[in-house]
C-alpha cells in the first residue's frame, strides 16, 4: 500500500480562501510567466500548505507531483481539484528496485474548490497554461504573494464535467461535491488474468530458485512426492512451486520467524516486504546445503500447496475470496477460476 499525505486537504479546508490569476515577471530561468495564486486566510496557512507540497516534489522547484485539474460544471461555476500525482506519489515512497514487483493499492485523498464562475481571469489562464509552464504561488487577502514559496508546473488538466474520465481523481471529487456514493478516487489495479499469472509464476521461480528447481529435478524422493500429488490431481507447478517456498523456509528461517521475542511481539505472517528484498538481493548458491528429506515431508508440501493456493484465490478475488475452504474446495475454486493451467 501506497499512502498519499491525508492531512493537507483539510488544511485547505480551513485556510485556502480563493484563487487568482497573475503574470510573474521572473520565476527562475522564466520571464513574464503565468501564474496560479492560491489565497490563504494567512501567511502562515499559505506556507505551512505550500511546504507539504514541496515535500510532495523532494524539494524540486518543478511541482508536476502536485497535480492540478479544472472542471467546467455545466452551470456557469468551475471548481480546481489538487491532489498528489499517482505515478509520482508511488516513484517518490516505493523504493525502485520493488516498482517492478509489485502492484501497489494507492490511497491518497484530494481537494476541490469551488469557483463561482467561469471568469476572463480562468479563460485566460487556461489558454495560457496549456502551452507554457505556469507558476503556483500561495498569497494572502491583502495581495502579497509569497513567490519565495511558489513552484512551477507543466502540467494540468482541463474538463468538462460531462467528459471526464471515469478512473480519474476529479470524477471522484466531483462525485463527492454532489453527494454521490461510491466515489472513492481512481481503482486499485487489476489482478492479470490466469495465462499472465502462470507466466509470471515460470519466470519468478526460474529468476530466484534455478538452484532448488535443479536439485529437485534430481532428487529421488521428491519425484515420487510429485508423481503421488499429481495422481491426486494437483498441477506439477503446485508442488515445484511449494518446494520451493519450503526451500526457502529453511535457507533464511529468519524470515518466517513469529516476531521479536525480546518485546513480546508476535506476528502471525512474515513481513512479505523482508521476503521480497531477500529473494531480489540474494542469489542462490549452488554450493549451499540442501533441506533435509525431513522439512520436504509430504504433509509439509500439502500443507504449503494449500497456502500457496489461498493467496492465490486472495490475489484474484480480492475481498470475495471464500474463507475457512478445504483444501479439496480450493483445488475446485482455482480450477473453476482458469488457475491451474500447466
Amino acid at each position: 500500500m501506497v499512502l498519499g499525505d491525508m492531512e493537507f486537504s483539510s488544511l485547505l479546508d480551513h485556510s485556502l480562501l480563493a484563487i487568482g490569476y497573475a503574470v510573474e515577471s521572473q520565476f527562475g530561468a522564466m520571464v513574464d510567466a503565468p501564474m496560479l495564486v492560491l489565497i490563504f486566510e494567512n501567511e502562515s496557512a499559505g506556507r505551512a500548505c505550500f511546504a507539504r507540497f514541496h515535500g510532495w516534489c523532494e524539494g524540486s522547484e518543478r511541482g508536476d507531483a502536485v497535480a492540478l485539474g479544472f472542471v467546467e460544471m455545466n452551470e456557469d461555476e468551475y471548481v480546481m481539484c489538487i491532489y498528489p500525482d499517482r505515478e509520482r506519489l508511488v516513484q517518490r515512497v516505493l523504493p525502485e528496485i520493488h516498482r517492478s514487483e509489485v502492484d501497489p493499492l494507492v490511497f491518497m485523498v484530494g481537494h476541490i474548490k469551488t469557483l463561482p464562475r467561469q471568469s476572463g481571469g480562468y479563460d485566460w489562464f487556461k489558454r495560457v497554461a496549456g502551452r507554457s509552464p505556469f507558476v503556483v504561488a500561495p498569497a494572502t487577502p491583502d495581495g502579497s504573494v509569497m513567490t519565495d514559496a511558489a513552484f512551477y508546473k507543466t502540467e494540468v488538466g482541463f474538463y468538462r464535467e460531462d467528459d471526464l474520465p471515469e478512473d480519474s481523481m476529479e470524477f471522484a471529487l466531483t462525485r463527492l461535491r454532489r453527494g454521490e456514493e461510491g466515489a472513492h478516487g481512481p481503482k486499485p489495479p487489476e489482478a492479470a488474468a490466469p495465462g499472465e499469472i502462470n507466466e509470471r509464476r515460470r519466470a519468478q521461480l526460474s529468476r530466484f530458485f534455478p538452484v532448488t528447481l535443479e536439485r529437485l529435478s534430481f532428487d529421488t524422493d521428491f519425484g515420487r512426492k510429485l508423481n503421488q500429488f499429481m495422481s491426486e490431481g494437483y498441477r506439477e507447478w503446485q508442488v515445484l512451486q511449494a518446494g520451493c517456498n519450503l526451500a526457502l523456509k529453511s535457507y533464511a528461517p529468519e524470515l518466517f520467524s513469529s516476531g521479536d521475542e525480546e518485546s513480546g511481539d508476535s506476528s502471525e505472517e512474515p513481513n512479505r516486504v523482508d521476503i521480497l528484498d531477500y529473494l531480489l538481493e540474494q542469489s542462490e548458491d549452488a554450493m549451499s546445503t540442501f533441506p533435509p528429506t525431513g522439512e520436504m515431508t509430504a504433509s509439509a508440501l500439502r500443507e504449503q500447496i494449500t497456502a500457496d493456493g489461498r493467496e492465490l484465490l486472495s490475489y484474484v478475488a480480492g475481498p470475495d475470496a471464500p474463507a475457512d475452504m478445504t483444501t479439496v474446495d480450493l483445488q475446485a475454486e482455482l480450477a473453476s477460476r482458469g488457475l491451474l493451467q500447466a
